[in-house]
C-alpha cells in the first residue's frame, strides 16, 4: 500500500519592495512606522532584544515596556489588521483574538498600543485597537526549509541581499498550524498554513500582500 505525503505549505503577510508596490488603503508603508515607549526620548534598547543574544526571560534595559505608542509618520488614519514592524508584529484585536482561537497562545510577549500618532505626535484615526507581539520563542525545528534562493532587494541607496526558502514546509506529524521563524532574514512575522490562511481571508483580515513562499521572491520586486 502506498502512502501518501501530505505536504503542509506556508504563508506570510509581507510587504513589497519595489517601488511601484502600494499597500491596501489604511495599511501604512513600515518604512514610516515607529513603536515606542514614549514620545520624546529616543527608542530604548528593548527593540533590539533577541533571547538568543540577551537571554530569556529579558532583564533590565531588554524589558519589554508595558505599554507603546504606535507612530505612523505619513498617514491621517489607518485600518489594517497584520503588519511587521521591524522585530514587532502589530495586530489588531479581533487578530490577536483569532490567534489565540488557533492555539497561537505562547512564544511572544505582548504589550497593548496605548495610542496610534504621527510624527507630530497627533492622534492618528483608527476603529481598532492594537497590540504588539515580541517573539521569545522560534519553531525553526518544525520547519523543512528545502532549498536556498538569494534575492536582492534594492532601495535608492543600497542593495541587500535575503535568502529566502521557497519550498519550506511544515515537517510530518507537526500539528501546529501557525509558527515564528528566527532562519528567516526578512522582517520577523507569521508563516502558517493554507488553512490558517483561508480562515483568515474568511474573516477578512487587512494587511500587506499574502505571499506563499514559493512566491515570496515577488516581494523583492513587485
Amino acid at each position: 500500500m502506498s502512502t501518501i505525503i501530505i505536504i503542509k505549505k506556508l504563508f506570510t503577510w509581507y510587504e513589497g519592495w519595489g517601488e511601484k508596490y502600494t499597500n491596501k488603503k489604511g495599511v501604512p508603508r513600515v518604512t514610516t512606522t515607529l513603536v515606542r515607549e514614549d514620545l520624546i526620548k529616543d527608542l530604548g534598547a528593548w527593540i533590539e532584544y533577541h533571547p538568543r543574544f540577551h537571554g530569556y526571560p529579558a532583564t533590565g534595559k531588554y524589558v519589554m515596556p508595558e505599554e507603546l505608542y504606535f507612530e505612523v509618520s505619513r498617514a491621517n488614519a489607518i485600518n489594517f489588521d497584520f503588519l511587521s514592524v521591524h522585530k514587532l508584529l502589530i495586530v489588531s484585536e479581533s487578530m490577536l483574538n483569532f490567534l489565540w482561537e488557533q492555539g497561537f497562545k505562547d512564544g511572544y510577549e505582548i504589550a497593548p498600543i496605548k495610542s496610534v500618532v504621527n510624527k507630530a505626535k497627533k492622534i492618528v484615526e483608527t476603529e481598532k485597537k492594537y497590540f504588539a507581539l515580541r517573539f521569545v520563542r522560534f519553531d525553526d525545528d518544525l520547519i523543512d526549509y528545502g532549498d536556498e534562493m538569494e534575492v536582492i532587494a534594492e532601495t535608492q541607496t543600497m542593495q541587500i541581499k535575503f535568502t529566502l526558502y521557497p519550498n519550506m514546509s511544515v515537517k510530518d506529524n507537526v500539528n501546529k498550524e501557525i509558527f515564528i521563524l528566527d532562519k528567516i532574514e526578512v522582517p520577523k512575522s507569521l508563516f502558517f498554513t493554507e488553512n490558517i490562511k483561508n480562515n483568515m481571508m474568511k474573516k477578512g483580515f487587512i494587511g500587506p500582500t499574502l505571499y506563499a513562499t514559493s512566491e515570496l521572491h515577488k516581494a523583492f520586486c513587485d
